[in-house]
Order: structure tokens, then sequence, then C-alpha cells
């Protein structure tokens, strides 16, 4: 069953500086760890355009952009899942019933620029198998992203 997941976070610094921590590669890599301890993207940010978000050791996801506002808005959705370095010799055999649900699965980054600061707001629509990977994962990674762009301002 699909459900949506929604964080927040108040940030005190410019949506430029935000979107810089959202979608170039060396700011990412420094907040994802706490999602993927190597985690990393290689891709283009557009309408249209293909990010492959990875982990050597833990896999990753391809996924293909429907909405890019720079410094505003982004949504993709995931069309593959990759599997991880160890089991990339056949010697593993994925659930298919785990990537049926992991595809389709949709993450939209918005900012929106309150009195003080900058509301970022993530919206993950997911099947319920992965609510508490994306739970964990994003309340420990909004606090690290708040203080990385806080710290830059």
């Amino acid at each position: 069953m699909q459900e949506t997941l929604c964080y927040q976070i108040e940030i005190s610094a410019t949506p430029q500086c935000i979107w810089r921590m959202l979608t170039e590669v060396d700011c990412y890599e420094k907040w994802a760890q706490v999602i993927s301890p190597h985690s990393t993207f290689k891709g283009q940010w557009r309408v249209g355009g293909e990010l492959v978000f990875s982990d050597a050791e833990l896999g990753g996801s391809k996924v293909i952009i429907d909405e890019y506002i720079p410094n505003q808005s982004v949504e993709f959705h995931h069309v593959e899942m990759i599997m991880p370095l160890s089991m990339s010799n056949g010697d593993a055999i994925v659930n298919r019933t785990i990537v049926e649900q992991w595809i389709g699965s949709r993450e939209r980054y918005q900012l929106v620029v309150l009195e003080n600061s900058v509301l970022l707001t993530i919206t993950v629509t997911t099947h319920n198998a992965f609510s508490a990977l994306f739970d964990s994962g994003w309340q420990q990674a909004l606090p690290l992203i708040k203080q990385l762009c806080e710290s830059q301002e």
C-alpha cells in the first residue's frame, strides 16, 4: 500500500544555499552520509534527466526528474533499484516484490521562503514497506542539512 510521508525543517539560509546543498554532488555527499555512508549521485538535474543515487556497498536507485524549478522545487520518481557491488556477481537473488514496491516511489523537495528563513519540505510517496527507511533517513539528514547551510551563511 502506498503512503505519503512529509518531513520539514526551517533553515536560516538563502534558497540558493539550500538548493546547492541538495543538488551539488560535493554538498550532497556531506549530508547524505547519514542515510548511506558512501552515497553520491551522477546525472543531470533537469526535467527528463536521469540521476543515479548510489553507494557501492549498499546499492541505490535510478530516478527520472519530473519537475525542476531551481531554488524552489524538484520532483522525481524511482525507475530502477541498483544492487550493491557485492550482489552484482549473481550470488544473491533480489526479492522481486521488493523491487516492484520500490519502483514508482516519488520524492519532492520544495523550498518556501518565509519571513526570516526558508522551509524545506520533503514529500515522499512510497510503499509502506519503505516508510521506516525514509523516516530514519530524513529525520537524520534534515538537521545536518540545516547545520551545513546555516554554517555557510
